[in-house]
């Protein structure tokens, strides 16, 4: 206990700065550096390059350290926030600091021993920055065609503003529309075949697919359909307790909102035009359940056939039941 004690660091990972925490002759140790390309080295060479790091999924912040410690052959893992968040509450922390929250990453990988960290490869991290930029731009197009709204619902509008909204949204719309056509061809050239099957899938759009291939990092970080589905919060959550406790059967939403919300408008295509998820749509409703509830399974239904067609790389076949669709 005591060897693997002194393996672990604990990383507290912000824009600017990281905190690490470590134990060594039965002390525990913390050091601040830069989040730069020196701060790392500068890392490196306090904690040493035997540690096992560990830090949480903080944005972007993480990805350069992450990159640089998994090249330098040095051993990284990368938890998920939310179940750092849980460990710390369950010690019954009430205090908290970038210290401190080092430290307890430290804790949680001395008595969690978390698995390595794969790297994605570099396509995978180019598509999900072109992501993130299409969904920031998008976010900033909503709020304009808004504000543009409430301007029209004024007594006076003032010509200059609704222009000079109206070329922001075209700039935006040409800006988005580029990054999309650029996103699109990165993936097409290293993931093709796997995108070309997984459009096949009734419902299913190209912004869906996309989204899937950088989530799962081409599926390579999947084995099975409930990786993707507890990922994406769509997995049900049960709360009962005894006899008298019977809460509804919910899906967890612990995840990622973004595929959860594009999965969500893909059920409603998928019960139109998907024969499976409309059977089981059908079936659902025909015993009252809820329709939100209907339309989470669905979604379910979508990621198990988007993993099956993902793994065989097989276009999608209403008549054809894979096997791998159920493991």
């Amino acid at each position: 206990m005591e060897e693997r004690k002194q393996s672990y660091a604990g990383l507290d990972i912000g824009l600017e700065s990281i905190d690490a925490a470590w134990y060594d002759q039965h002390k525990l140790h913390h050091v601040k550096v830069p989040n730069t390309l020196q701060g790392f080295k500068q890392l490196v060479k306090q904690c040493g390059s035997t540690r096992h790091y560990v830090m949480e999924t903080t944005g972007p912040y993480y990805v350069a350290l992450a990159l640089h410690l998994h090249l330098k052959g040095i051993k990284v893992s990368v938890v998920n926030a939310m179940v750092i968040k849980r460990f710390i509450q369950m010690n019954l922390e009430k205090n908290k600091s970038d210290k401190k929250d080092a430290a307890w990453i430290c804790k949680y990988a001395i008595s969690q021993q978390p698995t390595l960290w794969q790297a994605p490869p570099e396509h995978i991290i180019r598509a999900k920055q072109m992501q993130t930029a299409i969904m920031q731009l998008t976010k900033q197009r909503t709020a304009i065609i808004n504000a543009g709204k409430s301007l029209q619902q004024m007594p006076v509008i003032s010509k200059e503003s609704k222009r000079s909204y109206e070329r922001v949204i075209d700039q935006l719309n040409k800006e988005i529309n580029a990054l999309e056509k650029s996103l699109d061809e990165l993936l097409k050239k290293y993931e093709e075949k796997k995108m070309a099957a997984l459009e096949t899938i009734p419902g299913i759009g190209k912004r869906t697919v996309a989204m899937m291939i950088i989530a799962t990092d081409g599926f390579r970080k999947v084995d099975n359909y409930r990786q993707l589905s507890s990922w994406a919060g769509l997995s049900p959550k049960e709360y009962s307790s005894g006899k008298s406790i019977r809460g509804k059967v919910r899906i967890s939403k612990m995840g990622g909102k973004e595929l959860r919300n594009m999965l969500y408008m893909c059920s409603l295509s998928a019960i139109k035009s998907n024969k499976a998820c409309k059977e089981l749509y059908d079936r659902l409703k025909a015993k009252n359940k809820n329709g939100k509830l209907a339309l989470a399974a669905v979604g379910n239904k979508l990621i198990k056939q988007a993993v099956a067609i993902a793994k065989s790389q097989q276009p999608y076949d209403e008549k054809y039941l894979s096997k791998k669709a159920c493991f």
